[in-house]
């Protein structure tokens, strides 16, 4: 069952859907990623699951996204984390947010917090999201369609919580790969329509 988290229309015909997804699903979508590769995400999911932990949770300091630099170049992935050690989820940073094909629909956003998102549609369900997955201290997997300003994308992404020695929450791991080009139509590897 896929839960929709976050669904918002505008009066000039745009519209955000934010869908929570399994870890199940996860498990059958991205190791066939595209073209029947696993996908970064699913290589992030991978290593994650093997970390060493404190309490359960994997250890921030042994993640190393650099690994899979290679595979996120081939299905069209961004690898990046965000600092959420700040109590104040406006003050969340993102770190090597490098955007995604055409940068004017995934643009970069390395070093911003997410107070100062540029979109504030967008800001809140981000919000909404990242302190879910803080408090929760397990992985969560969404999929996201917006069209907004005749600019569509649709998106998977996998956001991974990881733990000081203190063992609080001080990074996310994020892991996104595209679904549909934008403004094209065409499917990067799987519709966004599909429960698959």
């Amino acid at each position: 069952m896929r839960d929709i988290l976050w669904r918002t229309e505008d009066t000039r015909g745009g519209y955000q859907e934010r869908i929570l997804g399994s870890l199940d699903e996860l498990a059958i979508v991205e190791p066939r990623g595209l073209n029947g590769r696993p996908s970064a995400i699913w290589e992030a999911f991978q290593q994650y699951q093997n970390l060493p932990r404190h309490n359960s949770v994997p250890l921030a300091e042994f993640f190393r996204p650099e690994l899979m630099e290679d595979t996120a170049k081939a299905d069209m992935s961004s690898l990046s984390w965000i600092d959420v050690a700040n109590p104040n989820p406006e003050n969340y940073i993102f770190h090597g947010h490098r955007g995604l094909c055409d940068v004017s629909v995934f643009p970069k956003y390395d070093g911003i917090r997410i107070g100062d998102h540029p979109l504030k549609r967008n800001r809140y369900a981000m919000i909404e999201e990242y302190i879910d997955c803080v408090q929760a201290r397990v992985p969560r997997y969404h999929e996201i369609t917006q069209i907004y300003d005749g600019k569509s994308r649709c998106y998977r992404r996998a956001l991974l919580p990881a733990v000081n020695n203190s063992g609080d929450v001080v990074k996310l791991f994020m892991a996104m790969r595209v679904l549909e080009l934008p403004n094209s139509g065409t499917a990067a590897s799987i519709s966004c329509r599909t429960d698959q």
